[in-house]
């Protein structure tokens, strides 16, 4: 972008000032005819409603990417990836996916980390809970999670979502709720 900038700005926008054009399609009007100036609308529609397409298309591809990983290491006994697997799929599920299916991959999550005795993977999967439960309308326990959560400090180094929503629960409910007796 650096190296085309100076071109940009010392020919090309010279040149298109002195035609008195603003858009390129007045200048395909201009410099062919309307038929011209409607094929380029319509083509820059049409690539427009691709490129969103694709942008919705991966995160759900994304997604569905991270639940089958969820079932292999989960039908496989890999137990030592079926918490990491589906805690971060639950955390992408409840950012930009289904909740419900959020909600589902916490409790294997919290299963495999408890089984195991992580208890740091344990509390960075509770510390990610309270943002599903504020999404899922269930603000006075993700205030509560949220309170006991931010006294460990693993939990708002590796969530670090944690911190908007405590300033968000905090402007909603009025006050301070990082105080897990006051929550």
């Amino acid at each position: 972008i650096i190296l085309v900038a100076p071109i940009v700005v010392f020919f090309y926008l010279p040149f298109f000032r002195r035609l008195e054009v603003r858009t390129a399609y007045e200048y395909l009007e201009r410099r062919f005819n309307l038929g011209a100036r409607l094929f380029g609308s319509l083509t820059f529609i049409l690539f427009q409603l691709g490129r969103m397409g694709i942008v919705l298309y991966l995160p759900a591809r994304a997604l569905s990417t991270w639940d089958e990983g969820v079932e292999v290491v989960t039908e496989h006994g890999v137990d030592f990836f079926r918490g990491f697997m589906a805690r971060d799929a639950a955390r992408q599920h409840t950012i930009d996916g289904d909740l419900d299916v959020a909600l589902s991959l916490f409790e294997p999550a919290i299963d495999a980390f408890h089984q195991a005795g992580n208890v740091p993977q344990l509390i960075i999967t509770l510390a990610s809970v309270p943002v599903l439960l504020d999404r899922v309308g269930r603000s006075e326990a993700a205030v509560t999670l949220h309170a006991a959560m931010v006294q460990l400090p693993a939990s708002t180094d590796h969530v670090p979502e944690l911190a908007d929503l405590g300033d968000g629960l905090a402007s909603r409910f009025g006050g301070r709720i990082d105080d897990p007796v006051a929550a």
